[in-house]
Formats: structure tokens, C-alpha cells, sequence
């Protein structure tokens, strides 16, 4: 990109730079335009993906989800025919899920997909995501139907998708606590990840596959890729709207793991980084919570709180589930039969964060009826601890 030299090419260049791990790329000029280069929708959408990126990675989440998702609409009205290293929708959603704003990426993803951005390439690239919010979201049976869609027309996935097609595939079935979905598609996971480098964009699926691996007992195979995810973020200083999430994951491999220790470090890197943003906060609050669960410290309205702040940033799933493993940990049964009723509520509660239109509780999207996925918080209790419940 940088060798061409045009306004367009030298934002991509930002973009790839930092997705890669070059902190270089945060000091570049924001490409301006060169002289008798006219200011196209696309120049001025690869501008704002730069900008956005950069501020992803040096500023703050606000001011990086309004340059992406300002590029998205950018490209709306004849996004079809650009060529693009990547789609500035997607990149606003993976920014938004980042910090916390699935309503935000649910929308710019929907009108993305509307518009056709990006031609077919790109059209698995937001399918892929959209499926991804589901799953996190905890709508199981509507993120196994997205994910579908993208594979239905039987055309090979280029490695990218395949990815983030991998981790959602284990993701679905570690939330049903499927064993055998997991053992299944270890191996596809696995090569998923040799065939694509390791950069900010795909630590999100990386981070899943982390918790998968360590539920297989097989996290060694995978470390290798994760160092050199950390080592990406330590390049660029340690961001943590990338990294926050990683160290989210990091948490609950090593709880699968049995290595309280690993975990307590993962705790206090989300601790020192709670003051970067609301979801950043919440997720630290959850993060103490969980060691102490598992220490069998169970403060009720703690946990409770910490619960339905993961619900109502999206992480509709993880915080039922906090608040079951809670309840089965504690021995007192007041505060059981309260933990278990807050988790009964979050699996059937839409999330009220800022921003987002409750949906009718008992639906999942498109109208159907949600299903109660095998793996329910209240539900899965076999997974490894370091104490005894109570």
C-alpha cells in the first residue's frame, strides 16, 4: 500500500501497519489528499478507516467506533464494486463488540449487508459477525442458523472467515456443553489458525478457540499463536480496547485450566484496565468476581451486579452463567435460590444497555421462539473448579 502511493493506499497502509503490530503506523500522516487526487466517497471511507483504527488503538473507543462506522455509510451508497482489504463495517463491528456495543455493530452490519458492501467476499465477512453477536448474545439456535447461511452455497472460505467460522462452531457447542462438537472441530479450528497470520483483527476468534482448547485439554497447541497475539498488543503499547478481551478469554481458560494463578494475572490486567471504558469496567467487575466464586467467596449482591453488568453489555450468556456457578457455590441458601432466579432471568431477558430496543423476552430474532441451548447457565456445572461449591 504504501509503495502506491494514493491517498486510498497509504490509509490502508495505517490500517494493515496496526493490524500487524507496527506502532509506526499510529504516527503516519492521515493521507491527505495528493494534488489532482479528487476526494471519492472511497478515499475519504479509507481516511476514516484509518482514523478509526488509529484511535482504536492510541485514543478512545468513542472517537474510533464514530470514524468506522462513518466510513461504513460512507461506502453504502456505492460500496458494491470497492476494493477493500477490508470492510470499514466490519471493522466497526468488531470495534463495537470490543467495547461492548453489539446494538451499534448489529446495525452497521445490517445495513452493510443491505447495501452489498464489499460484493460476496465481504458479505460472508458480516454474516460471520452477525453470527458472532448471536452466540455471545447467548441466541444459540439463531447463531447456528446465520452461521449456516454462510457455508450453505458450498464455496471453500478464504482463511480469514474460515477463522472466525471455526471459533463461532466451537463456541456454540461449548455453550451447549457439547463435548463431542468440540472434540469435532478442534482439528478445523486448528488449521484455521495456521492458515491465517495472527493480527488485532482475529484475536477476538483466537481468544474463543483459547477457551476451547483448555476445555479439550489441549491449550499447548494453541499457545504458540497466542503469544504472538500478546506480543502484537504489546508492540502497540497494550491497548485495551484489543486487549481486554483477550485477557477475558485468557480468564476462563485458565479457570478451565486449574491455574489460579494465570487467572489472578488475567484479573488484574482487566482491573488496570477498567477505567478505559464502561465495558472494560464491567468485564474487570465480572473478572473478580468469577476468582472468588471459585475460591467458594460468594458475595450475592456482588455477583448479581457483576452478572447483569456482563447481560447488559452483551455478554447475555456469560453472565447467567456467572450467576448459576454462584448460586451452586454457595451455602447459603438465600442467596442460592437468588442467584439462581438473577440467571433464569438474564438467559431469558433481552439486554437494557444504552443504546438498544428491548426485544420481547421468550423471542430470539426473526421471530422465532427461542430454544434453551443444552449448556444453560443454570444448567452447566460441570466444568473444572479450584474449590469445592460452597
Amino acid at each position: 500500500y504504501r509503495w502506491s502511493g494514493s491517498a486510498s493506499a497509504a490509509a490502508f497502509a495505517i490500517v494493515g501497519g496496526l493490524a500487524t503490530g507496527d506502532p509506526g503506523a499510529a504516527t503516519e500522516s492521515p493521507a491527505g489528499d495528493p494534488a489532482g487526487e479528487p476526494p471519492t466517497l472511497h478515499a475519504s471511507a479509507a481516511r476514516l478507516m484509518a482514523n478509526g483504527v488509529r484511535e482504536s488503538v492510541t485514543g478512545s473507543p468513542t472517537a474510533a467506533l464514530s470514524a468506522l462506522v462513518q466510513a461504513a455509510a460512507l461506502l453504502e451508497p456505492d460500496g458494491r464494486a470497492a476494493l477493500l482489504p477490508d470492510s470499514p463495517a466490519a471493522l466497526a463491528a468488531l470495534t463495537a463488540v470490543h467495547c461492548g456495543e453489539l446494538e451499534i455493530a448489529e446495525r452497521v452490519l445490517h445495513r452493510a449487508s443491505g447495501a452489498g458492501v464489499g460484493g460476496p467476499l465481504m458479505a460472508r465477512r458480516h454474516q460471520l459477525l452477525q453470527a458472532w453477536i448471536l452466540m455471545v448474545r447467548g441466541e444459540i439456535h439463531a447463531a447456528s442458523e446465520r452461521l449456516a447461511t454462510v457455508t450453505i452455497d458450498g464455496r471453500q472460505l478464504e482463511s480469514r472467515d474460515q477463522l472466525f467460522a471455526a471459533a463461532i462452531r466451537l463456541g456454540i457447542g461449548r455453550r451447549n456443553s457439547d463435548l463431542g462438537a468440540l472434540k469435532r472441530g478442534w482439528g478445523q479450528a486448528l488449521e484455521a489458525v495456521v492458515r491465517h497470520p495472527v493480527d488485532l483483527f482475529t484475536l477476538l476468534p483466537l481468544g474463543e478457540l483459547a477457551i476451547a482448547g483448555a476445555r479439550l485439554g489441549d491449550l499447548a497447541r494453541l499457545e504458540p499463536y497466542l503469544l504472538q497475539g500478546r506480543s502484537l498488543l504489546d508492540r502497540l503499547g497494550n491497548p485495551p480496547l484489543w486487549s481486554v478481551p483477550l485477557h477475558w478469554s485468557g480468564l476462563h481458560a485458565a479457570i478451565l485450566t486449574g491455574e489460579p494463578a494465570v487467572a489472578d494475572e488475567h484479573v488484574a490486567a482487566l482491573l488496570a484496565a477498567a477505567g478505559h471504558s464502561r465495558y472494560a469496567a464491567v468485564v474487570a467487575a465480572a473478572g473478580e468476581s468469577w476468582v472468588e466464586v471459585l475460591r467458594g467467596v460468594v458475595d450475592p449482591v456482588r455477583v448479581e451486579a457483576a452478572a447483569r453488568g456482563l447481560h447488559d453489555t452483551g455478554l447475555c450468556w456469560d453472565g447467567a452463567r456467572l450467576a448459576g456457578q454462584a448460586a451452586i457455590r454457595t451455602a447459603d441458601r438465600r442467596a442460592m435460590t437468588s442467584l439462581l432466579e438473577c440467571a433464569r432471568a438474564l438467559q431469558g431477558r433481552p439486554p437494557t444497555g444504552q443504546g438498544g430496543r428491548p426485544r420481547r423476552p421468550g423471542r430470539a430474532r426473526h421471530g422465532r421462539t427461542a430454544r434453551p441451548s443444552r449448556g444453560s447457565a443454570t444448567a452447566s456445572t460441570r466444568s473444572p473448579s479450584w474449590c469445592s461449591p460452597g
